[in-house]
């Protein structure tokens, strides 16, 4: 029987989420004219990194802050879907963030499972 640990999984979907924001920083370079939005990007994308780096080292804690940190995050919604009409790559790839970051939250909720070789 081989465990299949979906703490590993949902850090892999985090950090894809994290390079996914890289790519947006490209197609929005106009959004990082000032100091302050490019600050906050790499933060951001920091964060992410070290979400899934506590995630992968089985850090219990670190799924209710990831909850929290969601559930803040959905009141961005508007604009991601503003995204899509303005800027629908950027909005795409929001999109695409927020549905992995789901996936990896409700994955470190989830007890890993057996399957057999």
């Amino acid at each position: 029987m081989k465990r299949i640990k979906n703490r590993i999984i949902a850090s892999n979907l985090i950090f894809i989420t994290a390079g996914l924001g890289l790519l947006n920083f490209y197609f929005a370079r106009d959004l990082f004219i000032s100091g302050s939005n490019i600050s906050i990007a790499v933060f951001t994308i920091l964060f992410l990194v070290g979400l899934g780096f506590l995630a992968r080292k089985d850090i219990k804690w670190i799924k209710w802050v990831f909850l929290v940190i969601m559930i803040i995050g959905l009141f961005s919604l508007p604009q991601i879907l503003n995204n899509l009409y303005a800027k629908p790559m950027v909005g795409i790839i929001n999109l695409i963030q927020t549905i992995l970051q789901l996936a990896a939250l409700l994955l470190l909720f989830i007890k890993d499972r057996l399957v057999e070789n």
